[in-house]
């Protein structure tokens, strides 16, 4: 792996150098598991410091990273961890573009931000998420970020001490609660809302602050008509003087239950010789669905037309095990889970 040269002029005028490692990107580039080189075209996965996910990737052992990123892109990257497994990420980013992270194991966040981007990103799955101070997950219909400490970079202590920002979807609304611990000079926080999490040019309401503060107070605050998909938000705090702070951003999924449903169910989900799948509604599209085990192979793979409710598969010559079905066409993809006796 090829290393920067970083050199420094000191202030006494002394040239001061030390060896940097590079950023070495990974990129799948076939279905497998994740602790196998040949899945990264050959490169360890110890040695990469970010992952780029097009194929099917699965987590079956230990998996961890330090000061890097892993992006799972769509329509054909897809992560999924099995029961076994586990991701560790301290210092990291967790990027789904427009695809599913299928979470059955652990996946433990250290300072780590997860953004859940495009119509069809989601984290979905049985497993078990650990957060720090700084990130937690709750079960992927809301996100919730603690700010610890009260103090900014400097050390200087900030207006309010934010301890809890959330959001969860309410019937046709997204609710959105945070709570401090203490306040200084706390004018009002107003809300701002974000598409993709970087561009916040939409400003919902302000709700007033308690002034000086120092017992918890609660907020609340119901955006009644989110964007479908994920939306971002975050509180900008202003001072009586019109100092403002802005504060952790969290991201909301939200899903129009007067939409057309676009989910799949297989029954029986404990399978002998065959099994069914149905869609929520007649397909529109032609696509294909395909049986794939815990190690990311794909056993079969069938076409579908346009028009088909039911789906009949036949789970023969399958060995005894869990397996993932996945449905995809050029306008969705959707996951289920069976068990082959």
């Amino acid at each position: 792996m090829r290393k920067l040269l970083l050199c420094v002029v000191t202030g006494a005028g002394l040239l001061f150098c030390t060896m940097l490692p590079a950023q070495t990107v990974c990129t799948s580039s076939r279905n497998g598991n994740a602790a196998n080189a040949m899945t990264w075209g050959g490169t360890p996965p110890s040695t990469c410091t970010d992952f780029v996910v097009n194929h099917l990737v699965v987590i079956t052992g230990a998996l961890s990273l330090t000061g890097g990123t892993i992006t799972i892109n769509g329509p054909n990257g897809l992560l999924l961890m099995g029961a076994g497994g586990s991701l560790s990420l301290t210092n990291s980013t967790l990027i789904l573009n427009n695809t599913t992270f299928l979470l059955l194991g652990t996946l433990n966040l250290d300072n780590s931000p997860l953004y859940i981007n495009g119509p069809f990103g989601s984290l979905s799955g049985i497993g078990t998420i650990n957060a720090g101070d700084s990130t937690y997950i709750g079960n992927a219909d809301f996100l919730l970020i603690t700010e610890a400490g009260g103090l900014d970079a400097s050390g200087a202590l900030l207006p309010i001490e934010l301890t809890v920002f959330i959001g969860k979807q309410v019937g046709q609304e997204i609710q959105l609660y945070w709570q401090t611990a203490t306040e200084r000079d706390n004018d009002y926080m107003e809300v701002q809302r974000s598409r993709d999490g970087k561009r916040f040019d939409e400003t919902l309401g302000r709700v007033p602050g308690a002034g000086h503060s120092v017992t918890t107070q609660h907020y609340t605050f119901t955006d009644v008509r989110p964007w479908p998909g994920v939306n971002y938000y975050r509180l900008r705090q202003v001072d009586f003087d019109g100092k403002e702070e802005f504060h952790v951003i969290i991201a909301v999924r939200f899903e129009d239950k007067n939409a057309p449903t676009t989910g799949i169910s297989v029954f029986p989900t404990v399978v002998r010789e065959s099994f069914y799948i149905d869609f929520p509604q007649e397909t529109t599209a032609v696509g294909t669905v395909s049986i794939v085990n815990l190690m990311g192979q794909v056993l079969r793979r069938e076409s579908f037309g346009a028009g088909v409710r039911r789906l009949q598969l036949s789970a023969l010559g399958l060995p005894a095990g869990h397996y993932v079905i996945i449905t995809e066409s050029d306008r969705a993809r959707a996951i289920a889970r069976f068990i082959k006796e």
